[in-house]
């Protein structure tokens, strides 16, 4: 399987924008001279639905993201920024989760949530029988049903560019007719309805788009890759690679209506990296809703009139992992000891300004069966030095960690870090890394350009720890350089993973999870910083907002908002 990359770094990892355009109330300059071919798909018959022409006067609304986006082929992004932010708003999923402290999964495409109860999913566990909704057509009027649905999954097997992952427990997918369909797994799997509700694991495209646009056998990857093949409530108009923005308009004849008042009709989102560029475009007025800042421009938009600053929980974290085979990391004791170096209470509060939280397992508060795990190691530089003598290492060592950018305040923590390690003989080197460079080499764990110690950020797919451990623990994640950075490898915790995964009773999964977390307490695999908190900020214009969990920060639901006048 081919894993893209841009799954666990998520935020920040884009190359800085260079060119900003204002864009402004009325036709933007993304928009006001269409390329030669339009990006949805072929013109339609007259009577079937498709989007309006927004007016010359309408006011687009502008979101600022972040992420590293490279096309929006639904089968194979798996980021956060065009994943959430983008994507689910073109392509209609099975299922979806909502919740802004929890995540409760609810039906998109499906009349309802397969369960034993409902005769949705058979005793054994292993068959589940999906209903769609009967009314649900593509864009270009196209009827979205079963076969598109089997169609799409099996395209998503076939490219295995990352999110095919998700189906790996498939044996098999059985249309029983126009609207129902049958998913047979090779065995039970507490977590599959889980998996599938994340917004990259359903993306249902148009088999009769994909038809007539492949070309060599390609399945339509370059046409989807900055064309519409969808049902959402909006179809794309304009990916503009170079200058990192997707410009979306509103679907009035979309399959699931609107509800009566006012809406977004137009929708421009932009990927930038400078928290200053971001701060300035709400300020004047160039962006009705942002995030990707840093903690003290997030606090001034907070006290600047006309702007409101929120901050909701978050699964993503920040992570310093640690080739758990070179020397001296490959023994458990050094990696205790610079755990044992970092304050992280000095860094939620004078790096993060509070806007973070501790972590005290392989999995912030925040995922469903976190637990704190006994003998955890907290910040104590005797400790560290007596760890590092009992190691071998008393006179300390050298190294290395890599910094790609993942996210704003990553240097601030590598270098809080070394002023502590210093003070027990340890000499940390803190190297800037190409973005580039820096994908290529865990996509090739050979390669001599994988770092022995980087600084990320990761998340879970959705918010049960088991999801984050799997990716950052399993050695059968591979490519062992991306899903699992730190190459750890045990056993018993592979084991219990897969023992958690078929575990349908929440009390004894969570004895599993604390057997994890004791073990790797002391294995210390890889070093937690801290839980981040997701800042968004917003003009007092914006009205309809809610925050989804297991969706994200960078998702919002433009299809119950709209602009207040």
């Amino acid at each position: 399987m081919k894993t893209n990359l841009v799954r666990l770094t998520m935020v920040g990892l884009a190359i800085t924008s260079v060119l900003l355009m204002v864009v402004s109330c009325g036709p933007s300059p993304a928009t006001e001279e269409p390329a030669a071919e339009e990006p949805v798909a072929e013109e339609p018959a007259a009577e079937e639905p498709v989007a309006e022409e927004p007016t010359a006067e309408e006011c687009p609304f502008v979101v600022v993201a972040c992420d590293v986006i490279v096309d929006l082929e639904p089968a194979g992004d798996w980021t956060m920024g065009a994943g959430s932010g983008v994507m689910v708003h073109l392509y209609d999923t099975l299922m979806t989760y909502k919740g802004e402290d929890t995540a409760e999964i609810v039906p998109v495409l499906l009349e309802e949530i397969p369960s034993v109860e409902n005769g949705g999913i058979s005793e054994d566990g292993l068959t589940y029988t999906f209903h769609l909704k009967p009314n649900a057509y593509f864009h270009d009027g196209t009827p979205l049903d079963a076969e598109a649905v089997k169609f799409s999954i099996d395209r998503q097997i076939a490219l295995g560019l990352g999110p095919d992952y998700y189906w790996w427990d498939m044996d098999r997918l059985e249309v029983v007719d126009d609207l129902t369909f049958k998913i047979v797994l090779k065995e039970p799997s507490a977590m599959f309805l889980n998996m599938i509700a994340t917004p990259w694991a359903s993306r249902i495209i148009n088999p009769t788009v994909v038809k007539e646009h492949e070309v060599d056998d390609d399945m339509a990857m370059a046409y989807v890759a900055d064309h519409d093949a969808g049902s959402g409530p909006y179809i794309l108009e304009s990916y503009e690679r170079d200058r990192r923005q997707v410009t979306m308009v509103r679907d009035p004849n979309y399959w699931g209506g609107w509800s009566e008042g006012p809406h977004i009709d137009k929708v421009i989102v932009r990927w930038i990296d400078e928290s200053s560029t971001i701060r300035s475009m709400i300020e004047k007025g160039d962006a009705d809703i942002v995030t990707c800042m840093t903690y003290e421009d997030w606090k001034d938009l907070g006290e600047t009139e006309g702007i409101t600053a929120l901050a909701y929980p978050a699964m993503f974290s920040s992570v310093i992992y640690l080739n758990n085979q070179e020397p001296p990391l490959d023994d458990p004791r050094v990696r205790q000891a610079l755990q044992a170096a970092m304050d992280t209470e000095s860094l939620i509060e004078d790096v993060m300004g509070g806007m973070a939280t501790p972590i005290d397992c392989q999995a912030s508060r925040v995922y469903n069966g976190s637990a704190p795990a006994k003998n955890f190691v907290t910040y104590d530089l005797e400790r560290a030095k007596a760890l590092l003598e009992e190691a071998g290492y008393g006179d300390g060592f050298e190294f290395t960690c890599k910094d790609p950018g993942c996210f704003q305040e990553s240097t601030q923590v590598l270098e809080v870090w070394q002023s502590d390690l210093a003070k027990i003989g340890v000499s940390l080197s803190i190297e800037q890394m190409d973005m580039g460079t820096f994908f290529s080499a865990l996509n090739n764990p050979e390669s001599p350009e994988v770092p022995a110690c980087h600084i990320c950020n990761t998340m879970g797919d959705f918010p049960d720890a088991w999801s984050l451990m799997n990716y950052n623990l399993n050695p059968a994640m591979v490519p062992p350089g991306c899903c699992n950075a730190s190459l750890y490898e045990n056993p018993r915790v592979t084991e219990l993973l897969d023992m958690a995964k078929v575990e349908y009773d929440p009390a004894k999964r969570q004895e599993i999870y604390q057997e994890i977390y004791d073990i790797t307490a002391e294995e210390v695999p890889l070093i937690w910083p801290f839980g981040f908190k997701q800042m968004v900020a917003m003009r007092d214009s914006v009205k309809g907002f809610e925050y989804s969990l297991g969706l994200g920060y960078q998702y919002f639901p433009f299809e119950t908002m709209w602009l207040e006048e």
